[in-house]
């Protein structure tokens, strides 16, 4: 029935001249009551008009999508059946070992363009790469076939605790790190892992996603089938729930046996086995090799630092320093050309001189200065006094030539002083001579140096203080945080440099302790080097059994750190040296290094922590600069004299 029909019959059945008009009030009320009554009529002849002419339709609907769903089981069902006959024997044989998993065998992979396409489309393909997984046995679960994991693009990306801005920092993600998550509009929420990361800003990736796949090989290696070891704590995880063994199967090994780093099944049991406790590919025992443990493997590489905290055992910092010595090479290459010698360098200053006149400026100059001698084809005379006590210290030898006490007791009555070379003052009252031409050395030359020549300071560094390192029992046997804290006279030259402020706000101990926690949530052990013995009561009275904290027991501290009477005459007793190298020893073999650039002492260690790691699995960030409130990893420029 059509609008104009059910308004006109509505209209019939509830006329309007039915009201008999004796008041106006009543009159009005009548006409409001059948103009209601004549809407509802109306609105229902709509209904049943409606249902009516549907009916038919839906009827339809219904019967063909039934039959869809008939021919949908009959299909299934027929597929069913013909891959039972062709490929049901090889699938019993590949997960014969695991028969309460639900897997598929697979085959080897190939990428293009991003995605992952199986070349095995054929019936004999199918059969030749089931006769290969046979021999090497190859597992996947029945879900997801692609899974998603998110790298970080940038040179960090942080973690927050709510999708927005101004939501608390609690953790941090170094460029290449592995991430996992559900994306919600431009923010990642992670799993396992608390928090949130944002994916762009203003079209710039932040993060990248990847689709990758998770094997299992009962006999073999992850090269033997063309994929990568999972060498990422939290892929390993994912791969292990991917495989139907769950988050909760995963254990970090400390074994004795070393195996190769990676995730691996065993006895439904994964175990993860980082870089710091793994084995390099000659040193793996033949026990390990023959342990019952089936490799996990996955479609994507992982960064090499993946597994790892950036902690150095011994061997690792012996491995560092014989791979490092870069300025020893280099004096051998001049050697081999016999350079004619300008001038000889005779140095009397100790490492004890250093500590006096302030250890980070000291050594700053001194390693330049070797730099700057070396190219301009000089060498370096001691004596053999020297020479004893400055490897007792611990120290490597920097000098072309040694002589007895005597004669270079000689030399040094007729050597002018290095006049041209200002900075050798600060060394008083032990000086520095130079047999030379007139200027041959000077202040304006060895900056111009410094300038124009790529001198290799971190490996200077690690040359001199290398062989203390070896003998230097770290803080903890795992990783941990090394923060310095300089106060004392460092206040009254920052206040001279109207940087009060700011230098103050770099060395606030609640404030650093703090941003450690939110940047690095998996480190709890602290190292701090610091010349204030405050500092070290308030640290110590803030430890708990989840945050560790720890000192150099022999460092000479003072209440509010080196009074200002000491400016450039610091203590330098044996006690006093040893605490300062042992502090510099911490700082460079620390997994992250925190301090402010105002101060050479951490500008030295962070160079030395540099040098010593790099070329080792390490994740960043690894280095935070409190007094310009930044990261610091690619920044190793700024040793100042």
């Amino acid at each position: 029935m059509g609008k104009w029909h059910a308004q006109q019959r509505c209209e019939q059945l509830f006329p309007l001249s039915d009201c008999v008009p004796s008041h106006d009030w009543q009159l009005s009320e009548c006409y409001d009551s059948l103009q209601q009554r004549s809407s509802q009529c109306y609105g229902s002849l709509q209904q049943r008009s409606f249902t009516k002419n549907w009916r038919l339709p839906l009827a339809l609907a219904v019967a063909v999508i039934s039959i869809g769903v008939l021919l949908s089981i009959v299909f299934l069902a027929i597929r069913k059946t013909t891959v039972g006959a062709s490929e049901g024997a090889p699938k019993k044989l590949i997960h014969a070992s695991m028969p309460k998993k639900k897997h598929i065998a697979a085959g080897p992979r190939h990428h293009e363009h991003g995605r992952f396409s199986d070349p095995t489309t054929s019936t004999s393909n199918r059969r030749e790469t089931g006769t290969q997984e046979r021999i090497i046995g190859i597992s996947r679960s029945l879900g997801r076939r692609h899974h998603v994991e998110w790298l970080v693009q940038t040179a960090f990306v942080r973690v927050r605790s709510q999708p927005n801005f101004s939501a608390k920092q609690i953790g941090c993600k170094g460029n290449g790190s592995i991430v996992f998550g559900e994306r919600h509009g431009k923010w990642l929420q992670l799993t396992p892992e608390r928090g949130w990361m944002l994916i762009e800003i203003n079209g710039h990736v932040l993060l990248h996603n990847r689709t990758v796949n998770y094997f299992q090989v009962e006999n073999g290696g992850c090269a033997q089938i063309g994929r990568f070891p999972v060498i990422d704590h939290f892929a390993c995880m994912r791969a292990a729930e991917t495989l139907g063994h769950g988050f909760s199967s995963v254990n970090l090994y400390t074994g004795a046996h070393l195996h190769q780093e990676g995730c691996y099944a065993q006895y439904g049991v994964v175990w993860f086995v980082p870089t710091s406790i793994s084995c390099r590919l000659d040193n793996c025992t033949q026990d390990a090799q023959r342990q019952p443990w089936q490799p996990i493997c996955s479609s994507g590489q992982y960064p090499q630092w993946s597994s790892s905290d950036g902690f150095l055992s011994t061997a690792d910092v012996k491995e560092s320093l014989v791979r490092k010595d870069e300025f020893a090479r280099l004096q051998q290459q001049q050697q081999q050309q016999q350079p004619p010698l300008k001038c000889n360098v005779l140095w009397p200053a100790t490492i004890n001189d250093f500590v006096r006149a302030g250890y980070g400026a000291a050594i700053g100059f001194f390693q330049r200065f070797r730099a700057y001698a070396n190219f301009s084809h000089c060498r370096f005379v001691v004596s053999t006094n020297f020479a004893v006590n400055w490897m007792e210290t611990g120290l490597a030898p920097f000098w072309s030539e040694e002589l007895s006490d005597g004669n270079f007791q000689d030399s040094w009555v007729s050597a002018p002083l290095c006049s041209s070379m200002s900075w050798t003052s600060n060394l008083k009252p032990t000086m520095v001579k130079c047999m030379m031409s007139p200027s041959y050395l000077s202040d304006a030359k060895l900056m111009a140096f410094i300038r124009s020549h790529a001198w290799p300071a971190g490996s200077l560094y690690l040359q001199t203080i290398g062989p203390r390192l070896l003998t230097y029992r770290q803080p903890y046997d795992h990783a941990y945080v090394a923060i310095h804290m300089r106060h004392g006279d460092k206040q009254l030259e920052m206040a001279s440099l109207d940087q009060k402020k700011r230098f103050q706000a770099s060395n606030y101990l609640v404030g650093l302790l703090h941003f450690v926690q939110e940047t690095w949530p998996h480190l709890h052990n602290i190292f701090i080097a610091t010349d204030d013995s405050t500092v070290v009561r308030e640290a110590s009275a803030m430890a708990t059994d989840s945050l560790k904290i720890t000192f150099t027991s022999n460092a000479y501290r003072s209440p509010g750190g080196a009074p200002n009477s000491q400016n450039g005459n610091h203590v330098n007793t044996h006690t006093a040296v040893a605490g300062v190298l042992d502090d510099q020893a911490a700082l460079a073999l620390s997994s992250v290094i925190i301090g402010g650039s105002d101060s050479n002492f951490f500008n030295v260690a962070k160079a030395l922590n540099h040098a010593i790691h790099r070329g080792m699995p390490r994740p960043r960030p690894w280095c935070w600069d409190a007094y310009a409130q930044r990261f610091c990893d690619n920044d190793f420029s700024n040793v100042r004299v």
